[in-house]
């Protein structure tokens, strides 16, 4: 009979049965692709046998939530118009990405949190273009990679459910992060726009010239309407 409350006899449950105690041993295994990931084992070959192995899961879990603005997410942007260091980096005061067209602005959530907006303007129905802007606005919040993961959940949106073929974004050659964070989704660059301290394009003017930055959401060949409306297109939050 088995010992219990002790850690001896069969697990029970789902899965294979495996009595305890036995030895444990760390040992490599290789994958079909050729890559190799330690896992522990038991030292018993036999009962090793009888052990699935299960690979460790590699995909990201996203933390951002996006959801239509609230009332009182406007009033928290407005705030964000007094950090200095934000608006040079923006290129803008954060409250004139909420001035345009609310049909495409979204607000970034984490844990319940707002902490930024992301969204289009510059829609062209012809060029089947448009700009994107995203601002995330506590100093507190930037630099964990929360813009990032932001735009590349709005891309999957704007891919799966608008007629565009082209996004694209203007940031500031000074501005490293930003720069960083839209390579790593995908954008490459596509021109500098020469507008530093030109009063046609900011008041203040812009302290650094303008790196643009673009995304194409189709690829040579592919059918656009293959994304738009597929069965399980990711979905924004209300």
């Amino acid at each position: 009979m088995a010992n219990r409350g002790r850690g001896f006899g069969p697990v029970r449950g789902p899965g294979p049965q495996v009595p305890f105690p036995c030895r444990l041993k760390l040992r490599t295994d290789r994958r079909e692709d050729g890559s190799s990931v330690s896992v522990t084992r038991p030292e018993d070959p036999t009962l090793s046998a009888r052990i699935p192995f299960i690979p460790p899961p590699h995909a990201p879990v996203r933390r951002v939530v996006l959801r239509r603005p609230r009332p009182e997410d406007l009033v928290e942007v407005c705030r964000w118009d007094a950090d200095p260091d934000l608006v040079e980096s923006f290129g803008a005061p954060p409250s004139h990405l909420a001035r345009g067209d609310m049909r495409y602005l979204h607000a970034i959530e984490v844990g319940g949190r707002f902490v930024g907006l992301v969204g289009l303007s510059e829609v062209s129905r012809v060029a089947r273009s448009a700009e994107l802007r995203v601002v995330i606005g506590r100093p507190a919040d930037r630099g964990h990679g929360l813009g990032r993961e932001a735009v590349q959940a709005y891309l999957e949106c704007v891919r799966a459910l608008f007629d565009l073929d082209l996004v694209y974004v203007k940031v500031l050659l000074g501005n490293r992060r930003a720069i960083r964070c839209f390579s790593s989704c995908g954008f490459r660059p596509a021109g500098i726009l020469r507008v530093r301290h030109d009063r046609r394009y900011a008041d203040p003017p812009l302290s650094d010239d303008v790196l643009l930055m673009a995304f194409a959401l189709h690829h040579i060949g592919e059918s656009p309407s293959a994304h738009r409306g597929r069965r399980g297109a990711p979905r924004l939050d209300t």
